[in-house]
Parts: structure tokens; C-alpha cells; sequence
């Protein structure tokens, strides 16, 4: 699978030339319950390591960072609607906004799912 994530608990899946983003389950869980997003809209350019946006829950805010560079190409609204479905699932279909990749390259340095999770301790 193309899925990979970021030390800054962010993942990108990718299919083609394009990649979906979304925030790990660990970052989920760490946060609590969700209550806001802040997301890039769609046309913006964003950049690997870069501060795309933030999440909001009960219990803190976090910076969200993009994992890999390209133009955003679509913000998932339901979670902007109802940012507490990241909740309930915070995997692949809790995707939070879509690139058209501007360097795929960048998708070898993101952390592979057993890297990653090594990471977390």
C-alpha cells in the first residue's frame, strides 16, 4: 500500500499523482475530541514540513503539517462540518484535504507504518 506518514503524525496515501492526507490514530487519540479544522482550500499550494492548518479538540490545538508538496485539488467538508468524525475513524476515509503532487519524490523519506510506529516509543 502507498501509505506512509510523516514524524509530525500526518499520512499521505498516494495514488498516481495525486496523494490524500489525513492525521494519524495516534495524533487522533493524543488530541481527544475533535471540535475544529482549520484546512488549506483548494488552489493553495502547499509545501513538505510546511503548516498547512490546525485541529482544535477539548483538551489542546495542533498545527497540521503537509507530509508532501503539491496544489490542494480538494478539503474534505464533511470533516469541516463534523470534525468529530476523525473520531470515529481517522483512517483513509477521514481523509483531510487531497494534492495534485508537485515532487513525488518527497514520499521517500515519509515513515513506513512499522517505522512509524516504532517511532511513537
Amino acid at each position: 500500500m502507498n501509505l506512509k506518514f510523516a514524524p509530525t503524525h500526518e499520512w499521505a496515501l498516494v495514488l498516481g499523482n495525486e496523494a490524500s492526507v489525513g492525521l494519524s490514530k495516534h495524533a487522533v487519540s493524543l488530541l481527544g475530541d475533535v471540535v475544529y479544522l482549520e484546512l488549506p482550500k483548494v488552489g493553495s499550494q502547499v509545501v513538505q514540513k510546511a503548516n498547512i492548518g490546525f485541529v482544535e479538540s477539548v483538551k489542546a490545538a495542533s498545527e497540521i503539517y503537509s507530509p508532501m508538496s503539491g496544489t490542494v485539488i480538494a478539503v474534505n467538508e464533511d470533516l469541516i462540518k463534523n470534525p468529530g468524525m476523525l473520531n470515529q475513524d481517522s483512517s483513509e476515509k477521514a481523509w483531510l484535504y487531497r494534492i495534485a503532487l508537485s515532487n513525488p519524490d518527497e514520499f521517500a523519506v515519509l515513515l513506513t507504518s512499522d517505522a512509524y510506529n516504532a517511532s511513537l516509543g
